[in-house]
């Protein structure tokens, strides 16, 4: 067992994947409706911001085939709309 190298309290994240995209570690937050984008230099972490706010509950997260980073959202709440449930394409 090792320590976390980086860690947030519940409300920011409920971490369920990660992804590592040009240069830089994505880690998505259910719980924190967002993502966190960590620099990566070598074997050093920079410091974590909060991107991709406004997607809502993202659930996964991954480099593309086409070059761009895929998120999957989580959204759905017994009442269906088009932002439930989605697959997001972005550039990060």
């Amino acid at each position: 067992m090792a320590n976390p190298v980086k860690a947030w309290p519940t409300s920011q994240a409920g971490p369920a994947g990660i992804g590592y995209y040009k240069n830089a570690l994505y880690v998505d937050a259910v719980t924190g409706r967002r993502v966190w984008k960590i620099p990566v230099n070598g074997t050093t972490l920079g410091t974590p911001q909060a991107v991709f706010t406004s997607y809502g509950r993202v659930r996964a997260v991954a480099p593309a085939p086409d070059g761009t980073l895929w998120l999957g959202t989580s959204n759905q709440d017994g009442q269906p709309d088009a932002n439930d449930d989605r697959i997001v394409s972005t550039d990060g």
